[in-house]
C-alpha cells in the first residue's frame, strides 16, 4: 500500500511540474510572478500574496508528501482531474512563495528592496574576512 501511494505521489509530482513548466506566467497567481521577479518589492509581494488568499480556500497542506495522506484527500473530493491538478499546483506555488518569502527576509531592504545575489555575495564575503582578521588577531593575543 505504501509502495502505491509513493507511486501515485511521484507521478503526481512529476504531472504538476509537467504543467507549471508548460503553464504560462500569466496565469500563476500575482505574487508567485513577483517573487520572480528581481526587481521585485518584497512587501508588495507580501501583500500580494496575502490579498489572494482572502478570497481563497487556504491549502492545509504545507509538504508535498502531504498530498498523498488520507487526511487531506478530502480536500481533493468532488473535483475533477483538471481542478485537482491546478489546486496542486496552486499549493506549490504558495510553497514555493513560503520558501522564498523565508529565504528572502533576512535580506530585505527597509524599501523592500530584495538584495541581488551579488550584494549578498559582497555581504557574505565581507563578514568572513571581518570573522578572519579577528580570527589572526586573537591568534597573535
Amino acid at each position: 500500500m505504501q509502495l502505491v501511494k509513493k507511486l501515485i505521489f511521484y507521478t503526481l509530482l512529476f504531472v504538476v511540474s509537467t504543467v507549471q513548466a508548460q503553464t504560462d506566467k500569466d496565469q500563476n497567481p500575482i505574487w508567485y510572478t513577483m517573487m520572480n521577479d528581481p526587481e521585485v518589492n518584497f512587501y508588495k509581494a507580501v501583500e500580494a500574496h496575502q490579498n489572494y488568499w482572502k478570497n481563497q480556500k487556504v491549502p492545509p497542506v504545507k509538504e508535498l508528501h502531504d498530498m498523498t495522506e488520507d487526511k487531506y484527500q478530502v480536500y481533493f473530493k468532488g473535483m475533477n482531474d483538471a481542478e485537482r491538478l491546478d489546486y496542486q499546483r496552486i499549493i506549490l506555488l504558495n510553497r514555493a512563495f513560503e520558501n522564498w518569502k523565508q529565504e528572502e527576509a533576512s535580506w530585505v531592504q527597509p524599501d523592500g528592496r530584495v538584495l541581488s545575489q551579488e550584494e549578498k555575495i559582497a555581504i557574505l564575503q565581507k563578514q568572513q574576512a571581518e570573522l578572519k582578521a579577528l580570527e589572526k588577531k586573537n591568534k597573535k593575543n
